[in-house]
């Protein structure tokens, strides 16, 4: 944040407490130079929704059950198990994100040739999302047990679903946080787009104290725990899961990371390098605020387990 705010004395502090620990400074000329150009913003939105070809669509109708849905109808809702993913052949529904205060938020449409559920099938078994019937809908249903036969007989549309399934599931989680609630659609598409999806094994060090990481890593699932090197012995800070982010401290300042991040399960990590951080921050201030917010959040975090760690020693 030091790079876009010089003056700003609260992450100062902030920092300055964290790095002390350490036994490090951060005085903002060890931050370096920024570049602050602008790239040319895109006028073309970025296909965030996968859509079957009209060849498979055909081919999809010879071998799978199709039924209608009247307009207004649920077609899914959040939170429910599910094991049927859904091709729309004809009509337009709408996807729709219940809140934490219940309030519901439509998030984008489909229209034919598009599908949905296939988050539940090939994630969690949890519809993320409720899908509702904007008109008249006529729509496929293929049941988790034939996902295989659709590998087996249609490589490219298993392949075109896997990656729809990433793009949605960075999409939900993005859409989530507050950092890029306010974002206009067609950037949250292109940050989707430039974001490379990592998946992790338990037990994998994403993260290791002491070295430089350039790197900011959204959890699209699993946990991943933060640790701090206490002689031989390490404190744990916190366990991360779906939706939380790491690695922008020791990115932002340019200093090693002060922490050590390991999965703690199996699970999916959106990853963004320095580059794309640097436009996004230049274009909405707004996402340093809330970056600053959870420094802030994160420095009262570590200073309250370092002081259980000493005093129960």
């Amino acid at each position: 944040i030091l790079r876009y705010e010089p003056d700003n004395v609260e992450i100062r502090d902030i920092l300055a407490t964290l790095y002390s620990y350490k036994g490090l400074t951060a005085e903002a000329s060890a931050l370096g130079e920024l570049s602050l150009g602008h790239e040319q913003e895109t006028k073309e939105e970025i296909n965030l929704l996968p859509q079957i070809s009209r060849d498979d669509l055909e081919q999809l109708r010879k071998v799978f059950p199709s039924s209608q849905v009247k307009s207004g109808d649920d077609i899914i809702r959040q939170g429910d198990a599910g094991d049927v993913f859904y091709v729309l052949i004809e009509g337009q529904v709408g996807v729709v994100l219940r809140e934490k205060d219940h309030q519901e938020n439509e998030v984008v449409q489909l229209g034919p040739g598009n599908f949905f559920g296939e988050m539940s099938i090939l994630g969690e078994g949890i519809r993320m999302a409720t899908v509702r019937a904007l008109t008249n809908c006529h729509l496929l249903s293929i049941p988790q047990e034939e996902f295989e036969m659709i590998e087996r007989q249609f490589p490219q549309l298993q392949q075109l679903i896997i990656d729809g399934y990433h793009k949605r599931m960075i999409d939900v989680v993005l859409s989530s946080l507050m950092f890029f609630q306010r974002f206009p659609d067609n950037r949250r598409s292109e940050i989707i787009s430039r974001l490379e999806i990592m998946p992790v094994t338990k037990g994998d060090c994403l993260i290791k104290e002491g070295q430089q990481n350039q790197t900011l890593y959204i959890i699209l699932s699993g946990e991943m725990q933060v640790q701090l090197s206490s002689g031989e012995q390490y404190i744990k800070l916190a366990k991360l899961g779906k939706g939380n982010f790491f690695g922008e401290i020791s990115m932002i300042t340019g200093r090693p990371a002060i922490a050590t991040v390991l999965a703690c399960t199996d699970g999916l990590l959106a990853s963004m390098d320095r580059k794309l951080l640097d436009e996004i921050a230049t274009q909405f201030p707004h996402f340093l605020r809330k970056v600053m917010d959870r420094l802030k959040e994160r420095n009262q975090q570590t200073m309250s387990q370092m002081i259980e760690h000493y005093q129960t020693d």
